[in-house]
């Protein structure tokens, strides 16, 4: 289970598709012997698809995973497995142990990160030693003083690192309450596809049964209310979220409205889910989520006027949210505006192409790493070390 929490970004930052933050996984026996690892080959294999990475996945019209950020063929994104701040992710490692390995087990983990992948790096270095490429590096060190060598191996930073030990003899002394790690494992999994979610469900509960009383149990009942919610079952969610106010001052945070909203219009129960979609909009102006939930309410129930005002108070924010443009033009178009062409156009400039769907299937078809990483929550085998 990884989090954000010191990064008020998604992390990693920038271009998402060829940075290059990976987990590496060692297991090792009681006598310091290792026997499986995942990740130890990225550092230096430009190839290597096994290693779980945080990094968006794009294709091109083929359904191709481009390494250069070739953004003229981009078409649509497979998969994304960065962080956003203060999310989890949870990646599951499997690895077939055998019978004689010698008990307790070590398993270290650790996240390291550099400023781009190798095969972009390779490509820049290429470029580099052409005579456009001298003189752009010449240029750049005229104006601004500085020595560019692209060619240089990359430094490498030590994100974290943990270790725990498992099997019969184990010793570990954790620092952070079990209540504390079964939430976040419960929250990691709440994003996993909703077949899933029963696993989320049962870690959320088990962390419940031992979180003190107050704002920690008001964490993990907030936990389960999504879980409820993404099931489609909005009396459950809804008493979840009653629970989880009760425990926090002043009616809690704009999270609590946020799932209400979002349980009522899972079932297409607009006109109820306004009421708790303006409260999450109000309490956290600045989240352009909050605005397109509420944009949504308003238009399904065909206000439009308060559509709009909805929509394009979440378009200052995030000008190219496909959602935001949507309810901008379907909202422009039920006024009779003169400007519902131009905002319907706004809208196929930046929505997702028809055939996304396909790209991902075939992708998924024609690699390994594509229908892997296209799933939240999914599994990287462990290679024995013999």
């Amino acid at each position: 289970m990884i989090r954000n929490l010191l990064v008020g970004h998604r992390f990693p930052g920038g271009v998402l598709d060829i940075q290059d933050t990976w987990i590496e996984v060692e297991l090792a026996d009681r006598d310091g012997a290792r026997i499986g690892q995942s990740g130890l080959a990225h550092e230096k294999d430009k190839n290597d698809q096994d290693s779980h990475v945080l990094r968006t996945l794009v294709v091109d019209e083929h359904g191709e995973v481009l390494e250069q950020h070739e953004m003229a063929k981009m078409r649509t994104q497979i998969a994304t497995q960065t962080l956003a701040a203060r999310e989890a992710q949870v990646i599951r490692y499997a690895f077939d142990v055998a019978a004689n390995v010698k008990l307790p087990i070590t398993v270290t983990a650790r996240m390291r990160h550099r400023s781009r992948s190798l095969v972009m790096q390779e490509e820049v270095c290429r470029v580099a030693r052409t005579t456009e490429g001298k003189r752009f590096i010449a240029g750049a060190k005229g104006a601004r003083s500085v020595e560019l060598d692209p060619c240089k191996a990359q430094p490498i930073t030590l994100i974290a690192e943990t270790h725990v030990q498992i099997g019969e003899g184990a010793v570990n002394a954790a620092t952070r309450p079990a209540w504390e790690r079964e939430y976040e494992h419960g929250m990691a999994l709440v994003s996993t596809v909703s077949e899933r979610l029963e696993e989320a469900k049962t870690v959320l509960e088990s962390a419940l049964a031992i979180a003190p009383a107050g704002r920690p149990r008001a964490m993990v009942i907030t936990q389960l209310a999504w879980v409820a919610s993404k099931q489609g079952r909005v009396d459950d969610a809804l008493a979840l979220v009653g629970q989880a106010r009760a425990l926090l001052p002043n009616g809690g945070p704009a999270v609590l409205d946020a799932i209400s909203a979002d349980a009522l219009m899972r079932v297409w129960r607009w006109s109820e889910a306004i009421a708790p979609a303006q409260a999450a909009a109000k309490k956290a102006p600045g989240n352009s989520g909050a605005w397109m939930n509420l944009a949504r309410c308003f238009g399904s129930v065909a206000d439009d006027r308060d559509a709009l005002v909805a929509a394009t108070t979440g378009l200052e924010l995030a000008p190219r949210d496909p959602d935001l443009l949507r309810s901008q033009a379907m909202a422009l178009g039920g006024m009779h505006r003169p400007e519902a062409p131009a905002a319907l156009a706004a809208y196929d400039r930046f929505r997702s192409p028809d055939y996304a769907a396909e790209l991902r299937i075939e992708c998924a078809a024609d690699s390994a790493r594509c229908s892997r990483e296209r799933e939240q929550g999914h599994t990287h085998l462990l290679h024995p070390v013999h």
